[in-house]
């Protein structure tokens, strides 16, 4: 007899056990479990990532303010120099706009929390980039506009850290500065351009969507069944503990799903 006097699964059809139902939440427990480690791993080894990159850009412009300078000797007002050190600390937050391109706005494009995200064209990244503090569309040069779009969005972190290398090694060989302090700077643009690597890598490492597939399909079914167990102990009442154990599961899945990609809008 099936209603409110149900209080035995074998009295109704329409009751599950509670026993396999139990094993199939630990189970799923478990894999929504591994599923938010596993994104909270690469959220926290991006937002590390991060932090490199902003000491590495950080360090560069502090050495080229204090390491650069004439000999005492022969020291003269050489506008040239300075000129130069103007254009590491640009080039630097040019190097951070282009490698936010690669790890940003090229996968979710330049508008936020848009509902379908499009990928941008060469002119939206370089000529507007609305999201950039300060904008590509202010740093860079028209000339350097010019010569970016015609590389891709990997390429023109090369490119960029190729100009930086190049005063830097100038530099040194005129004896604006030590060999040492060449070598620490360039150790500093290494660094960034390891930091952009190493993201890219880490985001191009997502879980299987076989994984994926399977433990949604798993938490979907469950969430549905569980009305059927509750409702021996709670009668009427068993869409309170289902409700909460669908926004736990979901939720968690949900979690899991945003720290899987550190660097989208949302």
């Amino acid at each position: 007899e099936c209603g409110d006097k149900v209080i035995d699964v074998t009295k109704c059809s329409y009751v599950f056990d509670a026993s396999a139902h139990t094993m199939a939440g630990a189970i799923l427990g478990f894999t929504l479990v591994f599923r938010v480690s596993f994104a909270y791993t690469r959220y926290y080894e991006c937002k590390g990532l991060l932090g490199a990159l902003a000491n590495g850009v950080r360090s560069l412009n502090v050495a080229a303010c204090t390491l650069m300078h004439q000999e005492p000797s022969r020291r003269k007002d050489d506008s040239s120099l300075a000129q130069d050190i103007a254009e590491i600390r640009r080039l630097s937050s040019v190097l951070v706009g282009l490698i936010r391109h690669v790890i940003r706005e090229s996968r979710h494009g330049i508008v936020p929390f848009a509902i379908t995200p499009t990928s941008p064209t060469s002119d939206e990244l370089l000529l507007e980039d609305p999201e950039g503090w300060p904008s590509l569309s202010v740093l860079l040069t028209d000339d350097e506009k010019v010569g970016f779009a015609k590389a891709n969005t990997n390429a023109r972190v090369g490119i960029c850290a190729t100009k930086l290398m190049r005063i830097i090694d100038d530099r040194r060989r005129l004896g604006h500065i030590s060999e040492r302090g060449a070598f620490e700077m360039l150790g500093r643009v290494d660094a960034c351009l390891q930091a952009c690597s190493d993201m890219q890598r880490i985001l191009s490492s997502v879980m299987p969507f076989a994984f994926l597939h399977v433990m949604n399909f798993a938490t979907f079914f469950f969430t549905m069944t569980a009305p059927f167990v509750f409702i021996t102990s709670y009668k009427w009442l068993a869409a309170l503990p289902s409700m909460l154990v669908t926004m736990s599961l979901y939720g968690s899945a949900e979690l899991g799903s945003l720290m899987e990609d550190p660097f989208s809008w949302s």
